[in-house]
């Protein structure tokens, strides 16, 4: 019980920062119906623990780089995944198991990064023509998505987010993506967690640089 409550606690600090990133947890609205509103990621627990057991399979692409007889692993990760997902396939946990530091696009663990993230949701973005808008927040509402949320923070932001949701409907969650994954699996050997860009390297990619491209 105690692996299973740290799990949920690393996925849990690792999904806000992914969430954050491009996407971000749900909050039904009071006024809809929850059963029509995307579903919550289930909380890691022994049941889940032992489906993931039972269809452990290796998803994705994993490459490895020698040299010098030394060996790195590179993989091709999604940033959702399943709860079934919960854990890695043998050979990505034997290439995990041989690593003496763990490296990610951002180090969702370091609370720098999680500031920066924080703070970028937070900014003014461009301002949207009156009936884009308008489609924004009805999609947003559709999705149970707080409204007063859209007061703040780029529309990029606010589009990510859809995208999310409407993956959560065929049950992909940012919580059990390959990153969440591999990060609970690291607690095993608490091996350095190193981030591989900058918070503004990453924005360049997510955010517009003019209103018409918002």
């Amino acid at each position: 019980m105690g692996a299973v409550r740290r799990c949920g606690k690393c996925m849990a600090v690792v999904a806000w920062v992914l969430v954050a990133w491009c996407w971000a947890p749900l909050a039904p609205a009071q006024t809809l119906d929850p059963a029509a509103c995307p579903p919550s990621a289930p909380v890691p627990s022994p049941a889940l623990l032992q489906v993931a057991r039972q269809q452990l399979a290796d998803r994705g692409f994993l490459w490895r780089i020698s040299r010098d007889g030394r060996d790195s692993f590179i993989y091709g990760t999604l940033h959702a995944g399943r709860p079934e997902w919960l854990l890695p396939g043998p050979r990505t946990e034997a290439a995990l198991h041989r690593t003496g530091a763990l490296a990610l696009e951002v180090n969702p663990l370091d609370s720098a990064v999680r500031e920066q993230v924080r703070a970028v949701a937070q900014r003014p973005g461009f301002a949207l023509s009156a009936a884009t808008q308008a489609a924004l927040v009805a999609a947003w509402a559709a999705e149970c998505l707080d409204p007063a949320e859209l007061q703040s923070g780029p529309p990029e932001w606010h589009a990510l987010r859809l995208v999310v949701a409407q993956a959560q409907r065929q049950g992909l969650f940012p919580d059990f993506g390959a990153e969440a994954v591999l990060l609970m699996r690291n607690l095993r050997t608490e091996r350095p967690v190193i981030g591989l860009e900058t918070v503004a390297i990453q924005l360049e990619a997510l955010l517009a640089r003019t209103p018409s491209e918002a």
